[in-house]
């Protein structure tokens, strides 16, 4: 596929269903993550900005300070490390469906 095609199919065509992963409790707690889901399709570069914000509050002992720039707390929304790192894997399980799906539509393949 070449790149203008993919391109568009990336900002325009909705391919990714959060709704195969997530459920009304993910939602939720999306919310309260001060995330707004509007509907459950989405475009690839829709998806990317949502898996950005949700990677805000992700945290390890291991980030450097540059790696905090950014970052934000879950104690600030009131979310805990165990329901954040609950929708963080479903959001890794995501990231697996949608890297199969850019692959497929890769402009890359038929070039």
């Amino acid at each position: 596929m070449e790149h203008k095609k993919w391109l568009e199919m990336y900002q325009n065509e909705k391919t990714i269903n959060l709704d195969e992963i997530l459920n009304k409790d993910d939602y939720d707690l999306l919310k309260r993550l001060e995330i707004v889901i509007n509907e459950p399709m989405c475009t690839g570069a829709e998806y990317e900005r949502l898996s950005l914000a949700v990677g805000a509050y992700y945290e390890d002992e291991n980030m450097t300070e540059e790696d905090k720039e950014g970052f934000k707390e879950l104690s600030s929304v009131g979310v805990s490390k165990e329901e954040y790192d609950r929708l963080f894997k479903k959001f890794e399980l995501l990231d697996k469906k949608y890297y199969e799906i850019l692959r497929k539509h890769s402009w890359n393949e038929n070039n």
